[in-house]
């Protein structure tokens, strides 16, 4: 009797042993999952420039704005769809290189400067940062010249892999253009700012080439209804004339009935090719002949392949269209 007694005095204090020892293991488990951690005391800043550029050293990705979307990109896998979007791949490779260094090199002047305001760091719209072409594109336009062509720019994007042009230590603004004739245009007369970098230059395209010179007409009518749409005028004739030229050779005013105007502004309202045009008019129609085609400032692709044919490479061609510049890596 005397031993089913200890028993079941033993068994009780088992019990109670249990217990305290789960009430003691339940308060350490409050106590753990309530302890404050590092995160909760630490401030959260947005990177600033110096940290995004030291990602893109380290070939992580950038964000690219597409359209509603923002997307995370290999920055050279971004390079190849920009140049392949903005020159012929049939074009030599070191003209190719070229574009690649300057696409690249207005990336990071993006980024330097706060990225996009369209969203991300760079955008694929060509009238706000620069021409973008998807692999689905390529395929469709360049069909059975596709691994070709998609080889070419590849090529010539990594072997310039983070390289960009600088001035004074920084990435510079890298405009650049189609064609200019004679010269490309100094950035103070086409855009403001007098970037010391983007200074007019000799360049050079070949009257064989379809950039050359080009025509368009315009009726009377349609003539009237653009300008007086986008000047505010009332003119019932044309009634044109040019005022003054830029240091180029490029238009840069005209009067317009009694408006003076911009020659960019009437290249953006008729769609003409450039500011560097002529133009001969009746009652009935006027007819402007422009040379090149773009802005005309800054590198010029037609005289980058110019410059290729002529045994250039691709830094001289940048160091000659970004004036005072040096290529460099990022």
């Amino acid at each position: 009797m005397l031993l089913i007694k200890v028993k079941k005095v033993l068994d009780k204090i088992k019990i109670l042993v249990a217990f305290f020892v789960a009430l003691i293991m339940l308060s350490l488990c409050i106590i753990v999952f309530n302890k404050p951690t590092e995160q909760n005391n630490i401030t959260i800043t947005p990177p600033d420039i110096t940290m995004e550029t030291t990602a893109i050293k380290k070939g992580q990705t950038i964000n690219v704005n597409l359209g509603d979307k923002t997307v995370k990109m290999d920055m050279e896998e971004y390079i190849i769809c920009v140049v392949a979007g903005e020159i012929y791949p049939t074009y030599l490779p070191e003209a190719i290189k070229a574009q690649a260094v300057a696409a690249r090199t207005y990336l990071m002047y993006k980024i330097s400067g706060g990225g996009c305001n369209n969203g991300g760091d760079i955008c694929t719209e060509s009238t706000h940062c620069q021409a973008y072409k998807s692999n689905e594109k390529m395929l469709l336009q360049w069909g059975n010249n596709y691994e070709n062509y998609y080889s070419a720019i590849k090529d010539a994007v990594y072997q310039t892999k983070g390289e960009i042009v600088k001035y004074n230590g920084n990435p510079i603004c890298a405009l650049y253009h189609s064609s200019s004739v004679g010269k490309t245009e100094n950035c103070v007369e086409v855009f403001g700012g007098n970037q010391p970098y983007l200074q007019s230059v000799t360049t050079t395209v070949s009257e064989e080439n379809n950039e050359f010179t080009k025509t368009i007409t315009f009726s009377k009518q349609d003539f009237l209804k653009k300008v007086n749409e986008a000047f505010s005028t009332d003119l019932k004739q044309i009634d044109i004339k040019i005022i003054s030229y830029t240091s180029a050779g490029r238009v840069s005013n005209l009067k317009i009935g009694e408006k003076t105007v911009k020659a960019t502004a009437l290249r953006k309202a008729l769609g003409l090719r450039s500011t560097d045009f002529t133009f001969e008019k009746t009652q009935n129609e006027i007819t402007f002949t422009m040379k090149g085609y773009g802005h005309g400032v800054g590198l010029s692709q037609v005289g980058a392949q110019e410059m290729a044919k002529e045994g250039k490479n691709y830094k001289e061609i940048l160091t000659h269209y970004y004036t005072g510049t040096v290529v460099d890596k990022i």
